[in-house]
């Protein structure tokens, strides 16, 4: 029997644009194409990775708006947060992202609005697993509740194929790649990187991640690492971040997976009416 899940990514949401940024409105067109398609897709489940936000954790009713607007899509809907939805980083970081340090009343706030910052649920044959990337590393007491949470889970898993689900892909060539100052931000830091992949060990199949913006894959190790398109927009290339493979054209989109007992293939159905919006960030613009 073939299942067939649906991955959306990096939906950015606001109620309004603030301080002249003209990516919000462009979220909300593709949101309002994206959204009936969802429920009409007919899917076994939804997992979003994250960054349902447009800017800012604190934002309350931007996560309300987010929140009520996943839940109009029905059906089976498996969340984990990005950095825009719980921070990333700790306080004394002077590196931490321009959305501020993780902290737990963030953490506690997305709970509030969109459930649990991390899943177990079973489709056929396969584990997915979600967990929430930016505790990864932070020794909060909330990373210590999901390591344990994850052992206790995986001891159960009675050796299905496991897809796990994050918003940070956990690296961009080699998972033995060290992490170092032009990926902190970007990937998962390589300590917790190996103890997590130690954890999952050979059952793992799947790695789905958001974040950056960019349809990417490759197989690693028997492992297929998928990055998700934004749902919202796309950026321009990042000069700094080599790709797993040459990247495809830019584009806005939603990833779908289908699983059997044993095996997977995923691909990125059209959707009528999103736009490829490219955002540049006032870091990337150059005068003309």
């Amino acid at each position: 029997m073939v299942h067939r899940l649906l991955q959306v990514s990096d939906t950015h949401l606001a109620v309004r644009p603030r301080d002249g940024d003209d990516a919000a409105p462009a979220a909300r067109r593709n949101w309002a194409a994206l959204r009936p398609w969802l429920a009409g897709a007919g899917a076994d489940a939804l997992v979003h990775t994250g960054d349902l936000v447009r800017l800012l954790p604190e934002t309350a009713e931007d996560r309300a708006l987010a929140a009520a607007e996943l839940a109009a899509v029905g059906g089976t809907r498996l969340v984990v947060p990005g950095n825009h939805d719980v921070g990333h980083g700790l306080l004394d970081d002077p590196e931490a992202s321009v959305e501020g340090p993780i902290t737990a009343a963030r953490v506690a706030a997305h709970r509030g609005a969109f459930g649990a910052d991390r899943f177990a649920h079973e489709l056929g044959a396969w584990l997915l697993l979600g967990i929430n990337a930016h505790l990864l590393g932070t020794g909060m007491d909330e990373e210590g509740e999901q390591d344990e949470w994850l052992r206790a889970t995986l001891r159960g898993a009675g050796g299905r194929p496991l897809a796990l689900f994050l918003h940070l892909p956990l690296f961009l060539v080699d998972p033995d790649e060290p992490g170092d100052h032009a990926t902190r931000t970007i990937t998962v830091p390589a300590g917790p990187r190996r103890r997590l992949l130690d954890a999952l060990g050979p059952g793992l199949r799947l790695v789905a991640s958001g974040h950056l913006h960019q349809h990417r894959s490759a197989v690693v190790g028997g492992v297929a690492h998928v990055w998700a398109p934004s749902a919202a927009f796309t950026f321009p290339p990042i000069p700094d971040i080599a790709p797993l493979t040459d990247p495809q054209p830019p584009v806005t989109g939603v990833l779908e997976y289908r699983l059997t007992d044993r095996a997977l293939t995923w691909g990125r159905p059209p959707v009528p009416g999103l736009e490829p919006y490219e955002y540049r960030p006032r870091s990337m613009r150059t005068s003309d």
